[in-house]
């Protein structure tokens, strides 16, 4: 019997990693948003003054005394503060190399927003990649009505998508419907994407909602962690609906 999506979250342990801001200079407001947007992960962060003949503005992530990456804190902000999230050229977007280090990370408090962001990481990265699988849950299918436009370009990009929700909706064209009125899908929000290319593209976000549209959860990029949720979703809710495709040039 597969693991149930909330024993998983409850499986992955927390563990501690140091997010440093070294010679900042710039305007606080954006110090603060890198801040707040690790306030709800296992993630410390710090800020520190290093030698003067060292460049300005860059960020350090650390896990206990090893370095693991370094990014400007310019780049690393553009991203968390969500600039260029809803651009037409969806797939050209990408997340800091910095912040794919920062693995297996339990989160609490998350809101709406702060989920449709981590969602749109894996969303991108199913794009830029253009094969596999990606499975998304979203409580209703109609909280996709706001997202079709980015599930039109998965699409288009040979990425074949299965949505899971109750089903107070049709799925767009040319998705793999999964409706259930399972408390499990109805308390729960993930988004994974399974590659045919290499298994280090896997990845997922899985959450549960724990209070009124606030989510305690994790996302990972370790295989066997990708491997039970795809486990429990591909065991327990298979598909009711593969909506009819329909292509522009049709």
């Amino acid at each position: 019997m597969t693991d149930t999506l909330e024993t998983l979250v409850g499986r992955v342990e927390a563990t501690t990693q140091t997010f440093s801001i070294v010679n900042y200079d710039g305007p606080p407001e954006k110090r603060a948003r890198i801040a707040s947007y690790f306030e709800p992960q296992s993630v410390e962060v710090r800020e520190g003054v290093t030698d003067a003949s060292l460049p300005r503005n860059f960020a350090v992530l650390h896990d206990g005394e090893e370095f693991v990456a370094a990014a400007s804190v310019e780049d690393v902000h553009r991203h968390v503060a969500g600039e260029g999230m809803f651009e037409d050229d969806f797939g050209a977007v990408e997340r800091p190399a910095i912040l794919e280090h920062v693995d297996d990370r339990t989160f609490t408090s998350y809101d709406i927003g702060q989920m449709l962001l981590a969602s749109h990481e894996i969303e991108r990265y199913a794009h830029r990649v253009g094969e596999g699988e990606l499975y998304a849950g979203f409580q209703r299918l109609s909280t996709l009505e706001s997202q079709t436009h980015i599930y039109e370009k998965l699409r288009d990009a040979d990425v074949e998508v299965h949505v899971y929700g109750a089903g107070d909706t049709d799925a767009p064209a040319g998705l793999v419907e999964h409706t259930s009125d399972a408390d499990e899908i109805l308390e729960s929000w993930f988004v994974v994407f399974d590659s045919d290319r290499s298994p280090v593209d896997a990845r997922a976000l899985v959450a549960v909602e724990t209070g009124d549209r606030e989510f305690t959860g994790f996302w990972t990029y370790e295989n066997d962690t990708v491997d039970d949720v795809l486990a429990r979703l591909r065991d327990r809710y298979p598909a009711t609906r593969e909506t009819e495709t329909l292509r522009a040039d049709d």
